[in-house]
């Protein structure tokens, strides 16, 4: 966790107080009293970081994501951050970030939809997916479609799909 904080924190310009909180949770200071005492002194609260904090978890998403695997650590500090940083289901939609996570998602759908058909592992990474994103199971179909349709246009039996698909 700490060495995925430190990547965004290098690689990213959030505003100092976005890197205050980033610094707090790499440290594993995950109350969140000691992120609102650190933002006092930016004069904010954590909901005034939202539209960052939305970016934020994007970046954590895909730096996450660059090895196609989502450990159970990285999915438990992700829950963490995104709870200190009160991202709920549908802030991303409300967001506008339906093509920042339709690249993310479309990356992984090839990958697992390659072989025409999803395993156990692949079908509970997809519940990961949908859970990254706060996404409804319906929103998150909508997304999925593209690929279903791809593999079963490959001759994919929709049945070793793991989806829900109306013909």
């Amino acid at each position: 966790m700490n060495t995925i904080i430190n990547n965004l924190l290098d690689s990213k310009n959030y505003k100092e107080s976005m890197q205050e909180v980033l610094r707090l949770f790499a440290q594993g200071n995950t109350s969140p009293l000691s992120v609102r005492d650190a933002l006092k002194g930016y004069g904010i609260g954590v909901d005034d970081l939202h539209d960052e904090s939305i970016d934020v978890i994007l970046d954590y998403v895909n730096l996450i994501l660059d090895d196609h695997i989502i450990t159970k650590q990285e999915m438990d500090a992700l829950r963490k951050l995104k709870m200190l940083l009160h991202i709920k289901e549908g802030d991303f939609i409300e967001a506008h970030k339906e093509k920042d996570i339709e690249n993310i998602l479309r990356r992984e759908f090839e990958l697992i939809y390659q072989d025409k058909n999803v395993d156990k592992d692949e079908a509970a990474m997809k519940v990961d997916l949908q859970e990254l994103f706060g996404l409804s199971y319906d929103q998150f179909l909508l997304f999925e479609q593209e690929a279903v349709e791809y593999a079963l246009k490959q001759g994919a039996d929709v049945t070793n799909l793991d989806t829900f698909y109306r013909l």
